[in-house]
């Protein structure tokens, strides 16, 4: 016992004067001070309070293969000399969900935007005969891909957010299936104990599987009015549809086939909110296109997230100042929309105490709040109308096939975090302003929504 005690008082002493410097949750390689605050609360109080008062090691660490990490800035090189049941212990909670896995749509534009192509094409922007050839099987139909980021994409005039790094968790899984042996089990744990759905990025040849029970796929159609253009190009024939019989297999007609599995078995997705809204057509469109998504996506759906970006960042709708902190209070928009499907008192008293959901993601954090009259929103305002537009429809489609797994819409407000040696720098325009929006989308209200009754 005297020895563990020693040994653990070592760890200590080398990992004082290293993770205070780090505020990544998790950091391929190298352990966030979340991370390792976690494990070692579980170590003897005595042995933790010597962390204050020892002087950092100057030990030369043991020599070991360099592994190279994306954005490894500062690393804790006596790692592998911690013992065995607390580095698995960090490989556990580094691996540890729920997480945002975000992928960009791909689908046949008139706008003429390339991304399908972009998809295919190596980093030099040329694209070989076989990559030719698998892309002319996907050029007519959506499908998924890992999202662009970079300079290039910061600069593209567009009201969505936009990324200089890859935010999604599974990115960070892959590196750390790479790192030892113990890391690569902590990530296979994970995924051996919740169910599991996969993702296929036909461009880059690849699959991604994933927790299904607990992580979100984020659907990223990266302009605003996208999810429009791809309804409509449905409803109105822009997309080949052949083969196809009844209306569901037309709505789905344009998805791969390899996307349509995902989206049948996801059961958390998640959308940008300011790419669910045309600012003068919403009350001629959200109806449609409302009904088109949930088609799409109500299969297996237990939440629906949309995901707001503009808090913090956005320089058009005046709403930097507030925190997710300040917008936990359920509100009457709040109440309105959660008072579907429940049917008793009780029901609505678990909804109003549940407590907020928080995902992961590399340098963001996914943060649900409540309080939707502080985000700005009004029972006319476009993102409101269509969440409860789209809440009604999947409700509506689940029952229409004696399902009803749906537990509602949330909202989701990202929040930055610091990671040493990674531009976590997003941009956004929302471009939401004026009672226009707000207008057209009184129109939606009046339609034949049940919640309207």
């Amino acid at each position: 016992m005297d020895e563990m005690c020693e040994l653990a008082a070592d760890s200590l002493e080398w990992l004082s004067g290293w993770s205070a410097s780090l505020h990544v949750k998790h950091g391929m390689g190298s352990i966030s001070s979340a991370v390792l605050g976690k494990c070692l609360d579980q170590l003897p109080r005595n042995l933790r309070s010597y962390v204050d008062d020892l002087p950092a090691s100057n030990q030369s660490p043991a020599p070991r293969p360099p592994v190279t990490m994306p954005f490894l800035a500062q690393s804790f090189t006596r790692f592998s000399d911690l013992p065995a049941e607390l580095r698995l212990k960090i490989w556990d909670e580094a691996a540890a969900g729920p997480s945002m896995h975000i992928f960009d749509v791909c689908f046949p534009s008139w706008r003429s935007s390339g991304r399908s192509e972009r998809a295919f094409q190596s980093a030099d922007g040329t694209m070989s005969r076989s990559d030719h050839d698998r892309w002319t099987k996907y050029r007519e139909c959506v499908f998924l891909d890992t999202i662009e980021t970079g300079p290039a994409e910061l600069a593209r005039q567009t009201s969505v957010a936009r990324h200089v790094y890859d935010p999604s968790a599974y990115r960070m899984r892959q590196t750390m299936r790479l790192v030892c042996s113990e890391a690569s089990a902590a990530v296979a744990k994970r995924m051996r104990e919740g169910g599991i759905n996969t993702v296929y990025l036909p461009g880059r040849n690849e699959k991604m599987q994933y927790d299904n029970d607990e992580d979100v796929v984020f659907l990223r159609f990266r302009d605003g009015g996208a999810i429009t253009d791809l309804s409509h190009g449905v409803l109105f024939g822009e997309f080949e549809a052949s083969g196809m019989n009844g209306l569901t297999e037309v709505l789905e007609g344009p998805w791969s086939a390899e996307v349509a599995e995902t989206l049948r078995d996801a059961r958390c997705i998640a959308l940008d909110v300011a790419e669910t809204w045309v600012p003068s057509a919403v009350g001629s469109v959200l109806s449609e296109e409302a009904t088109y998504l949930a088609c799409c996506l109500h299969q297996g759906l237990r939440v629906l997230y949309l995901v707001d970006h503009c808090h913090g960042r956005c320089t058009r709708c005046k709403r930097r100042g507030t925190a997710s902190g300040q917008l936990q209070t359920r509100g009457v928009l709040y109440r309105q929309l959660h008072s579907q499907g429940k049917d008793d008192e009780n029901d609505d008293g678990a909804v109003m105490a549940r407590t907020p959901d928080l995902i992961q993601g590399v340098g963001k954090t996914y943060r649900e709040v409540f309080d939707f009259e502080g985000l700005g929103w009004s029972d006319a305002h476009p993102h409101y109308v269509f969440a409860r537009a789209m809440d009604e429809s999947i409700r509506s489609q689940q029952a229409d096939a004696d399902k009803q797994d749906f537990q509602g819409v949330r909202v989701l407000l990202v929040e930055d975090e610091v990671v040493g040696g990674v531009d976590t720098t997003m941009l956004m325009d929302c471009g939401l302003g004026g009672g226009a929006s707000e207008g057209n989308a009184r129109g939606v209200r009046n339609m034949s929504f049940r919640w309207l009754a």
